[in-house]
């Protein structure tokens, strides 16, 4: 697997089709509980601090760009710390890949497969997504890379569709927040941009290193502005009360939409085809992030039994997750949890960096050969 290597276009669409997943059908009502009509205000703070934690990420990379987050944590914390940072990394992926699992299998029961048990759902995308697994990190980046186009453009489709029937009125007063709802409604946006992180796994087996750190600028730039566009043309749709009751608000508005001289009927069938496309990407990649750092904590055993054991976890615990609301709230709470490994562990490790340095920096000054 070290030998291994993608381009920087492949990791371009890793970054963005990670991000955008599960993000794209439940920001619109999470966001606008906090923030109402000022969400787009909050988008584009939160994305200026999601931009900011991963300039913190590339920081680190530069000083080991031959090594992955197991590695980096090991040589800078020793391997105690080292491998509970690994674990907290692990479980991060193992958690969100649940979670993102639940949340599609439930999507796709409700409105495309009712008669589908949830179980032989949660069977299918796992088996489809352990087989990525399977190919490596090139198989998971062709595997982004030629999804991409649909995550995208699930986005961009609703967000034209939809702008024929937007109310203004919906949207304004622009600036109608306080700061407690505002700072909460960048909370709630910024968890929405998580999946970046995986930069730490990634990074090292990518062409151009040089040019990475511009391009995540730019991947994650233009997500928060595909998300500001539909968040803002949602709120313009259905109105902020309205938009507060809907748990699939997206889906709702495509369903709402017009377009019958297009497409006849189940509008919001194409949509869910594209989103899944989407989640597929999002989960196959966590999950991928997720067998590989086993994998570099316990090398003895074999990727695939890691990706069974992953996939047979993930079955079991998605199985047990009695329904949708119980899915939001386990994915509220992974959001939260993944503070740490999105910002406080990459926080605290520069630190680490920049307090060697000085160390190191100061006894060579201190040196009787420099005396």
């Amino acid at each position: 697997m070290s030998k291994e290597v993608i381009n920087i276009i492949q990791l371009r669409a890793i970054i963005i089709t990670t991000i955008i997943g599960i993000g794209v059908i439940s920001l619109p009502r999470t966001i606008a509980v906090e923030a109402g009509t000022a969400s787009w205000l909050a988008l584009l703070i939160a994305t200026l601090l999601i931009i900011a934690s991963k300039l913190i990420i590339l920081k680190i990379l530069e000083y080991f760009p031959d090594q992955n987050i197991r590695d980096i944590a090991f040589i800078l914390t020793g391997k105690g710390i080292g491998t509970i940072v690994t674990l907290m990394y692990i479980l991060y992926f193992l958690l969100f890949t649940i979670g993102t699992v639940s949340f599609t299998a439930t999507a796709v029961n409700t409105w495309m497969l009712p008669l589908t048990p949830i179980f032989v759902l949660l069977f299918i995308i796992l088996g489809v997504t352990a087989f990525l697994a399977l190919q490596g990190v090139e198989g998971v980046a062709r595997f982004c890379t030629t999804l991409l186009i649909f995550n995208v453009g699930s986005v961009v489709m609703v967000t034209i569709a939809s702008i024929p029937y937007i109310k203004i009125f919906h949207i304004q007063p622009v600036f109608h927040t306080d700061f407690i709802h505002l700072s909460k409604g960048v909370g709630s946006s910024f968890l929405s941009f998580f999946g970046g992180e995986v930069l730490f796994i990634f990074y090292k087996y990518t062409q151009n290193k040089n040019k990475i750190k511009s391009m995540v600028v730019k991947s994650l730039t233009f997500v928060g502005l595909l998300y500001t566009g539909l968040v803002t043309l949602t709120i313009g749709f259905f109105g902020i009360d309205q938009l507060k009751i809907l748990i699939y608000p997206v889906i709702s508005l495509f369903k709402s939409l017009h377009l019958r001289l297009i497409i006849p009927e189940r509008l919001e069938l194409v949509f869910l085809m594209l989103w899944m496309a989407a989640a597929s990407t999002t989960i196959g990649v966590f999950f991928f992030s997720c067998c590989y750092l086993i994998k570099q904590l316990i090398p003895k055993l074999k990727f695939g039994y890691i990706v069974l054991m992953v996939s047979l976890v993930c079955l079991t615990t998605g199985a047990y997750i009695p329904n949708i609301e119980v899915i939001i709230k386990f994915l509220d709470f992974i959001g939260y949890f993944g503070i740490i490994p999105v910002v406080i562990i990459p926080l605290a490790l520069l630190i680490i960096i920049y307090l060697k340095r000085w160390f190191y920096d100061a006894k060579a000054r201190n040196s009787p050969n420099n005396s």
